[in-house]
């Protein structure tokens, strides 16, 4: 079984932006685009029983704080890039 804030292999912070676009002011992640059940432009997650909020991206669900990280860390390493 799979741990739920586990990452997928293969999910890179490249795919991540390709499905969902994170503000990092507000915390809040949005998909890009419509799938299934999901609007594009609508928020992405729903609030667990103990408050954390957990994203569906290709049938695994992430711990958004996780997915906000691994989204921010690409950013600050392509920063560093020469």
């Amino acid at each position: 079984m799979n741990h739920p804030a586990s990452f997928r292999p293969g999910l890179t912070a490249e795919y991540l932006k390709t499905v969902l676009q994170y503000n990092c002011e507000t915390g809040i992640f949005i998909w890009i685009y419509n799938k299934g059940g999901r609007i594009k432009g609508s928020i992405a997650g729903t609030i667990n029983k103990n408050g954390y909020i957990y994203i569906g991206v290709d049938n695994k669900h992430y711990l958004s704080h996780r997915l906000a990280w691994l989204y921010m860390k690409a950013l600050n390493l392509l920063g560093n890039v020469e």
